[in-house]
């Protein structure tokens, strides 16, 4: 029984371990059989599901993507997008649940709902029909569909799109083969990897896109040509930031890549893993993002990133650049003042660029949004561009320009200038560079040279994109404007400059523009060096570097030292440049001419810059020889004509520096016009020009008593002042010689022992100082005047002959004016003696005495060469007149019995003429260089020994005269006397009281009333 027992146990035991064996059988019966997914339709043709392996376990989607976008323009930007497909949404493709293969996934192959169809799976119904439509195509069409839905959300509109499967996929420097062939994709049909998500099944899209003009924040009118502006803006160095969307599904990695355009640079990035990527003279952008952790109920991934791009500066088309401190604007203004009373302004303002600071300061913004972009200037092509695509209003320049401010310092500069009113701003359409307006350009400047920009037939190039000169400030925009009509004399610019208190400011109140006229051609040149706060008052702080350039048109009457008719001045923000005046008449004098006078003789040659003729008439009326009281008295007389025509100078140039001044006046000839202008000018001031002079020999306080005048002279540059200091003159002077006669007199080594200057007399007087013409000259002269009205010196010994025995050294001779001495001594012994030498000598002819005698050679002077110009240093005294020369006619009056005779003159420069029966003996004395050979005799007259002692003879007549008529005179007393005796004699008759007198007296009878002394007289005359 245990045998049989044990038996049964192990047949039992035997039985239990074939049934497990059978149900593991089973068991692993299918998992040998179905190695691949069922939903494959079991075999080797899809590797087996591996939740592991699924990368996206929370969402159906495995998609990697690359996305390259080129922005061709700022219109157009293109797309290439590869796809690389492990996993995709079940339901998209018909693969979901519902369906046999859906089902199957999620039954017999483990599949969750958040799983989607592998790669192996999609290839292995790819060509399956499901709904019309293969698994394929769906899925090329679900890929079309994001990738548009991508686009659009974060770019514009697609305006094309195409999606081809490829079979390779690049991400980076990775490459992976893709495909769609079911045979090979398996481990067991020899794939590299056991894997139902590899390969991957990849597709490439390419689109474009229509970009929105708010991508790139400028806004514009109708006109706005986006793609010229934007470009235009980079290449004036403008960096615009860019927006957009960037889209990852859930279950998917994106790289994307944006390419600039072909002008333009990435210049910084923000974003999901953004990077700057250096692609040989520009950069691009680049983003990653990846969604593949995205939980079940996640939503697209979408991210804001901003790029800012710039300009690719190249050779062709360089980005501008703009040197710090070069000029900005050019500021223009010029003062016509050919009317100085109807004077215009007109200001122009060149506009090169205006600096970022600038247009912050005036509200000036090009783009929509401020902060979406940078812009460190605007050109002026700049400002065209705006213009011409509306994205600015041109107000904000012309509103925020300070015109006003510039005109208003200009008036403040300039005396004498009110209120200065201008017209609205207005721009200027095209200029060429000429006048007011430095250079070509304007606000519709055509670009033809210096821009390689291809041009369309009937494009007008208002601004340029390329060349060398792209969106420079090569040729400005202008702003003009001009003012109303004001008053602005030329004078008060001058008198601006110096004091207002100043002798010249006063000077030149009075003076009118036609007096500054003849002022300016009577041969004045003027240049001055004004330093440079001419202009400091015209503030330019608020612009940009601006430079600042007034233009004086000047009067009509009035032009520079070079011949223009303008002066220029010029400021720019960091100095004003010094005022360079040089100023002249239109028709200056020229002292380069002769001068003749009424009978055609050359007073001045033409290379004589002084001018002066004098005319001295010297009348010796009278020679007397008193030979008994040893002396000599001459009677004589003198007029004298200064004729001043024109007086050059050495140096003619006056120069005066001061604080912020240098100037000069130039001044070749003094002509006479213009010393009659200036006394007439002076003659209107309030108080005329005017100085003092003191007398030099009043100076020493010992000598003044010598003096009776010792005021100091009075010069007052009016004609009547110019008369009285004439007269003062001829005074002061006589009685400077009578004073120095008496100091002469006491001094104890004079050889004068009385001098009496008394009687002489000097007058002076000044003639021609009307006022002046229009035409300024030297053909009338100013005349100064001197005459000695006629005077007789007398010079002699003291007492005579006797004092001539003695020691010559004792002499003292005796000088009077207005005296005769009558001595009568040796008269005619004198004239005996003369009579003899005469005869003797054979001196004496029909005509009286001639010296030397007719029968010899006349007496022979030579001048040799004689230079008439007067010297330019006298000792340590230099000369400041230039080419003066003695010259004109010199006369003396012989007295009455002499005279010359044989005269010749070999330069013809001796005239003789008869006045009143005396010779006149004028010798011309010729301007500049000249020699004269003389000769000649003296010959002295029977009438001039009359003359001389006519006085003797006429004594001694006299004297008998006088005695008969005494003897007559007494005779007739006599008789007279007696016959009245005789009758006082027959008629005396005695009273009682006078017989009583006579009692005692033995006398003749006396008759009545009768004294003894009458008696006596009587007698006297009876004898």
């Amino acid at each position: 029984m245990t045998s049989r027992a044990g038996d049964v146990r192990s047949s039992t035991h035997g039985l239990s371990l074939f049934l497990v064996f059978m149900f593991t059988l089973q068991l692993m019966a299918p998992v040998v059989s179905a190695s691949g997914m069922q939903s494959c339709g079991g075999g080797d043709d899809c590797d087996a599901y591996d939740h592991n392996e699924d990368l996206t376990p929370n969402v159906q989607d495995w998609v990697e993507g690359t996305y390259t976008f080129d922005l061709v323009s700022t219109s157009s930007i293109d797309l290439e997008l590869t796809w690389a497909v492990r996993e995709f949404d079940r339901d998209s493709i018909g693969l979901g649940s519902g369906t046999i293969v859906g089902d199957t996934l999620e039954s017999a192959d483990g599949l969750d709902a958040n799983d989607g169809a592998p790669a192996d799976l999609i290839r292995q119904t790819f060509d399956q029909n499901i709904g019309g439509t293969t698994v394929g195509e769906k899925l090329k069409t679900e890929v079309h569909s994001a990738i548009q839905d991508a686009l659009e959300s974060g770019f514009g509109t697609v305006t094309s799109l195409s999606t081809q499967y490829v079979n390779a996929f690049t991400s980076g420097a990775t490459t992976i083969a893709c495909s769609t062939d079911d045979a090979t994709d398996s481990f067991a049909e020899g794939a590299a990897v056991d894997n139902a998500f590899e390969p991957p099944l990849c597709f490439t899209a390419t689109a474009s896109v229509d970009l929105a003009a708010a991508n790139f924040n400028l806004a514009g009118t109708e006109n706005l040509d986006l793609e010229r502006t934007y470009r235009g803006l980079l290449t004036m160095g403008a960096e615009v930031n860019t927006s957009f969307n960037l889209t990852v599904q859930p279950g998917h990695t994106a790289d994307f890549v944006i390419n600039p355009a072909s002008y333009a640079s990435m210049v910084a990035v923000d974003g999901p893993e953004a990077e700057l990527v250096p692609r040989g003279g520009h950069n691009s952008a680049s983003w990653s993002m990846d969604h593949l952790g995205a939980l079940e109920t996640d939503s697209d991934q979408v991210e804001t990133v901003d790029l800012r791009m710039g300009h690719r500066n190249t050779s062709s088309s360089p980005t501008v650049h703009i040197e710090e401190g070069s000029k900005a604007i050019d500021l223009n203004l010029v003062v016509d003042l050919t009317d100085e009373y109807a004077a215009t302004i007109d200001f122009a303002a060149g506009l090169y660029y205006l600096d970022s600071a600038t247009l912050e300061r005036w509200g000036i913004n090009m783009f929509e949004v401020s902060s979406s972009a940078t812009i460190p200037v605007i050109t002026s092509d700049g400002v065209r561009l705006a213009y011409h695509n509306g994205i600015v209003d041109l107000t904000q320049f012309t509103d925020q320009f300070p015109v006003g401010d510039i005109v208003e310092g200009l008036g403040n500069t300039i005396a004498g200038v009110g209120d200065i009113t201008m017209s609205d701003l207005q721009w200027v359409s095209q200029t060429d560079g000429t006048g007011i307006f430095e250079a070509e350009g304007g606000l519709n400047y055509s670009h033809s040279t210096g821009c390689t920009e291809p041009v369309a037939a009937g494009q007008v190039l208002h601004y340029c994109l390329q060349g060398p000169n792209a969106m420079d400030e090569t040729y400005p925009i202008y702003l003009q404007t001009t003012s109303q009509p004001f008053s602005m004399r030329f004078i008060d610019i001058i008198m601006a400059q110096g004091d207002e208190n100043s002798t010249l400011n006063s000077f030149l109140e009075n003076v009118q523009s036609t007096d500054l006229e003849r002022l300016m051609n009577a041969g004045f040149s003027l240049e001055a060096l004004i330093g440079e706060s001419f202009l400091n008052s015209v503030d330019l702080s608020g612009l940009p570097p601006a430079d600042l350039t007034v233009e004086i048109v000047l009067p009509n009457w009035v032009t520079t030292v070079d011949g223009t008719s303008t002066i220029v001045l010029t400021k720019s923000l960091e100095a004003s440049s010094s005022l360079d005046l040089s100023l002249t008449g239109l028709d200056p004098y020229d002292w380069e001419h002769e001068i003749t006078n009424d009978d055609g003789r050359v007073v001045c040659y033409a290379n004589q810059s002084t001018c002066v003729e004098s005319d001295v008439n010297f009348d010796l009326s009278k020679v007397n020889f008193n030979e008994w009281s040893a002396s000599i008295s001459v009677t004589m007389a003198l007029e004298a004509e200064l004729s001043i025509y024109r007086i050059g100078f050495v140096d003619g140039e006056r120069c005066y520096n001061g604080e912020d001044i240098e100037a000069c006046g130039q001044m070749e000839a003094f002509p006479s016009d213009l010393l009659r202008l200036v006394i007439d000018l002076s003659s209107r001031m309030d108080d005329p020009l005017g100085t003092t002079v003191e007398l030099p020999w009043c100076a020493e306080e010992d000598l003044k008593e010598h003096f009776d005048d010792c005021d100091d002279l009075e010069l007052e540059a009016t004609r009547q002042g110019m008369k009285d200091l004439a007269k003062r003159m001829g005074e002061v002077v006589t009685d400077g010689v009578h004073g120095l006669g008496q100091l002469a007199e006491n001094e104890a080594d004079s050889p004068f022992g009385v001098m009496d200057l008394s009687k002489f007399e000097i007058r002076t007087s000044i003639d021609g100082i009307e006022a002046p013409d229009g035409v300024v000259s030297d053909d009338e002269p100013i005349v100064l005047s001197l005459t000695i009205p006629e005077v007789e010196f007398t010079l002699g010994t003291e007492s005579g002959w006797e004092e001539l025995s003695g020691d010559p050294e004792d002499i003292q001779l005796s000088l009077v004016t207005s005296s005769i001495q009558s001595v009568f001594h040796r008269p005619v012994q004198m004239a005996a003696e003369v009579l003899t030498k005469g005869l003797r000598g054979s001196l004496i002819g029909s005509d009286g005495l001639s010296y030397p005698p007719t029968n010899e050679e006349t007496i022979t002077l030579s001048t040799g060469p004689v230079d008439t110009t007067m010297p330019t240093e006298y000792g340590d005294v230099d000369s400041p007149i230039d080419g003066a020369a003695y010259s004109g006619p010199i006369t003396f009056t012989l007295p009455r019995g002499v005279k010359l005779v044989d005269v010749s003159s070999s330069a013809g420069n001796v005239v003789l003429t008869e006045d009143g029966g005396r010779q006149t003996v004028t010798y011309v004395v010729p301007p500049g260089e000249f020699s004269d050979d003389l000769s000649f005799r003296i010959q002295v007259g029977w009438l001039y020994f009359l003359i001389q002692f006519w006085v003797y003879p006429a004594i001694v007549l006299l004297l008998l005269v006088m005695l008969v008529r005494r003897r007559r005179a007494k005779k007739k007393r006599k008789k007279n006397a007696m016959a009245n005796r005789q009758a006082a004699i027959n008629k005396a008759q005695l009273g009682d009281h006078e017989f009583a007198d006579l009692v005692g007296f033995s006398s003749p009878g006396l008759r009545h009333g009768e004294t003894i002394e009458d008696m006596a007289n009587i007698d006297e005359l009876s004898r």
